[in-house]
């Protein structure tokens, strides 16, 4: 009788054991689950996200800033970062009676608009940066721009944009071509129509290239 009833009192310890086990298991599953509910997106993950739906584009590649479409990429969740008013790298050219990144010219340009829609366009991801392409309203041409995953900008130039006082009959005006190594050839022309099907055209050339902290660089072979 007496070892029977020390069996009855295992087999409740070992039940009410196994019993606080599964309360406890429960618990953590739950709490766990709310860890990841709660666990906000990282400015570096929202971006990157917004970045993956722009189309993919093709090396060598072209950049003009005339009849072209950019995607709108939505930046309202980053409005504690540096949208407005960010620094240019000038690169001033001097083609035919025409000029490019003028000392005169705003150096500045914004990510966004005032409703925080940027036009963009992806060139390409790096470890360390991004590298886009984003349009200016305005009539301000294209910038080249190079970020971080936080949004902070590392360096910009002008990559497509004319001359701002140009008019007819003459225009000067410079583009570029993008390579996969991410070596630039900024290509300028100046255009003069003297008469009815005829014109005159001058051109130039610069090699530059982005190092890989994200900035652009003027090759020395030039």
């Amino acid at each position: 009788m007496k070892q029977f009833a020390i069996y009855i009192l295992l087999l409740l310890i070992i039940t009410s054991c196994r019993q606080a086990e599964k309360k406890a298991t429960k618990t953590v599953k739950k709490d766990s689950g709310a860890v990841k509910a709660t666990v906000p997106l990282t400015d570096s993950i929202k971006l990157v996200r917004r970045l993956d739906r722009l189309p993919k584009i093709k090396f060598p590649f072209k950049s003009e800033a005339y009849n072209r479409d950019f995607d709108s990429v939505d930046l309202s969740e980053f409005k504690n970062k540096r949208l407005f008013k960010i620094p240019v790298k000038l690169i001033p050219t001097v083609i035919g009676s025409g000029g490019i990144d003028d000392h005169d010219v705003d150096s500045t340009f914004n990510l966004a608009e005032k409703n925080y829609k940027g036009a963009w366009n992806l060139i390409e991801k790096r470890p360390k940066f991004i590298v886009v392409e984003i349009k200016s309203a305005y009539f301000n041409g294209v910038k080249l721009v190079t970020l971080t995953y936080h949004l902070d900008v590392i360096d910009a130039i002008d990559i497509a944009i004319a001359d701002p006082s140009g008019h007819y009959p003459w225009f000067a005006d410079r583009h570029a071509i993008i390579n996969k190594d991410l070596t630039i050839l900024l290509q300028h022309e100046y255009t003069m129509d003297e008469t009815e099907g005829d014109s005159e055209k001058e051109t130039s050339e610069e090699k530059w290239y982005i190092d890989k902290t994200g900035h652009f660089r003027k090759s020395k072979d030039q």
